[in-house]
């Protein structure tokens, strides 16, 4: 448990801009399957490398030893390890989890630090598109035009009510997340964000007739203390570009607001999707390297 509070406290100090759930960031590093590769100073931890078969999970170096050749040797240590493992490539996205989704380049703290990859044969997997990290703060918001259960909305044609899901609305929602982007439905089958009683809770857009429409996935501090998220916004295909999910995501940024946090955040979202966040308020807080390496 010493080691993984050690690491844990490693990642905060090395990337002070992500924003992570301690619970989420601690079961990764305490997984069996990850290797460890570590560099040391007089018994103080300056640089590690955590990988897991061809995927890199975590690989950082202490801001008072970078630029010092830390970050090459245990880059190229676990290069040689994947590739003698029978691996053709190594990875920096697309795991098992992740603490964070790909390479970060773009702190507010240090350098962009992409060339580093760069530099040693690595590229951008995603092609054109972006992964992201997106803030506003709350004090910043204005008074939007959509509230939670008590407003009925109507646009471009369509009239619902934005209101808190309960687990009587599961197989409704299920059924609107399996139209619209059915890679989310794991998330929403976690029956404890319909009982209104914890910190994370669904947000739902529902016509007259019942049908929903579109939802949204809430937390209150569920990352950190003061720090509020949306996320997971998804709308049947029928209804898509007519402004459900922005209401979704103004209605629930609203209501984190009225919680008293300070700061509203959705992470790993994507480029195509930035100007939907971007009028309720957020923005770009955090790009992502999807770096990828061929062995030759």
């Amino acid at each position: 448990m010493q080691n993984t509070k050690e690491r844990y406290d490693f990642f905060r100090l090395c990337f002070p801009g992500i924003i992570r759930r301690e619970q989420t960031v601690i079961e990764l590093l305490n997984r069996d399957d990850m290797t460890a590769l570590e560099r040391r100073e007089q018994g103080e931890l300056t640089g590690i490398l955590l990988y897991s078969g061809n995927i890199v999970y975590l690989f950082c170096v202490h801001p008072d030893h970078r630029h010092q050749g830390i970050g090459s040797t245990l880059l190229s240590a676990a290069e040689e390890e994947i590739q003698k493992a029978g691996y053709n490539e190594i990875r920096f996205c697309d795991g098992n989890g992740y603490l964070t989704p790909g390479v970060p380049i773009d702190f507010s703290t240090y350098e962009e630090n992409s060339g580093f990859f760069s530099r040693r044969g690595y590229v951008h997997d995603w092609g054109g598109d972006t992964c992201v990290d997106m803030q506003t703060p709350l004090d910043d918001i204005p008074a939007f035009p959509y509230h939670i259960g008590t407003q009925t909305v109507t646009r471009d044609g369509i009239t619902y009510l934005i209101r808190f899901a309960d687990e009587k609305d599961l197989p409704g929602i299920l059924a609107c997340v399996g139209d619209g982007w059915p890679d989310f439905s794991k998330y929403y089958r976690e029956t404890d964000r319909y009982k209104g009683t914890g910190q994370d809770r669904v947000l739902l857009a529902e016509d007259p007739s019942g049908t929903v429409l579109g939802t949204l996935m809430i937390s209150c501090e569920g990352e950190k203390r003061g720090v509020g998220s949306v996320g997971c916004t998804v709308t049947r295909q029928s209804v898509q570009r007519r402004g459900i999910a922005t209401a979704l995501v103004c209605a629930g940024t609203s209501y984190l607001k009225e919680q008293g946090l300070e700061t509203a955040y959705l992470g790993y979202t994507y480029s195509d999707i930035i100007p939907m966040y971007g009028r309720a308020g957020y923005k770009v807080s955090m790009s992502y390297m999807m770096a990828v390496k061929t062995f030759k």
